[in-house]
């Protein structure tokens, strides 16, 4: 995330020396973190997707995305930043990245055909490219050579050792990461409400529970501290500790060694 801030705060200032999917990239993956939505319908947003909330305009809006595979329409609930905020924080609400993606899009709408209007992630291809130019919208191919240039890029190492050289290898970014990320970290704030964690992020319960909340060593660490500091004047043989590797496996647990 630290590395999209850094982006983020480039653009701002008008300082970002990149092209215009490099900088749509940074606001695709903001939102992706922040809401925990799958691709599809991040790359399917409408221009009109931000709505103002019914009951709390001044403070919330609704983002309103579409989920293909069940057909149906997700709203969102985000927190808008308000004015006098803006002008001492940094603005990174949700509400306030799609009004900036809204604006310095906004000038290619008149100029892609109709079935392109709608799109949310316009952009204007590089003329030395590929495809000779044009404008286009943001999609799964495209956003996977610029998000691997957006790794190269910050030099962002994730945590599998290469065996030839010993060292890091470059970090997957994808969405699943982040979403994987929001769900985990929302699970954290509720207290471990699997529920709300799975409303959030469009799922049943027991989806998210499957695919979303995998359990870390360090999650294992803070429980068996937590435990034994509870209960101090148990015998050695009484004393709670990790659960052994079959155990794990068996309740089909992914734990990062």
């Amino acid at each position: 995330m630290s590395a999209l801030s850094t982006d983020l705060a480039l653009i701002r200032r008008g300082d970002f020396q990149g092209s215009q999917s490099e900088r749509l990239l940074v606001y695709i993956l903001l939102i992706a973190a922040k809401t925990g939505r799958n691709p599809t319908p991040l790359f399917e947003l409408r221009r009109d997707a931000l709505q103002p909330h019914p009951l709390k305009p001044d403070t919330h809006a609704l983002l309103i995305t579409y989920k293909r595979r069940g057909n149906n329409i997700a709203v969102q609930s985000l927190r808008r930043t308000r004015e006098i905020e803006s002008a001492v924080s940094v603005r990174t609400d949700i509400a306030t990245l799609f009004q900036e993606v809204l604006r310095f899009t906004s000038p290619l709408v008149n100029q892609v055909p109709a079935e392109l209007k709608d799109c949310l992630w316009l952009f204007e291809r590089d003329k030395r490219g590929k495809y000779g130019g044009g404008i286009t919208c943001l999609n799964c191919s495209n956003v996977h050579y610029v998000t691997g240039r957006f790794v190269v890029k910050h030099n962002l190492r994730g945590d599998d050792i290469d065996p030839a050289s010993g060292e890091e290898k470059p970090l997957q970014l994808t969405f699943m990461r982040l979403r994987k990320t929001f769900a985990s970290r929302l699970w954290h704030l509720t207290g471990g409400d699997v529920v709300r964690t799975a409303n959030a992020l469009g799922n049943q319960p027991q989806v998210t529970d499957a695919h979303y909340l995998a359990v870390t060593q360090r999650w294992f660490d803070v429980i068996v501290l937590s435990a034994n500091a509870l209960k101090p004047n148990f015998a050695e043989k009484r004393m709670i500790r990790p659960p052994s590797a079959s155990w794990r496996k068996r309740c089909k647990y992914r734990l990062k060694r």
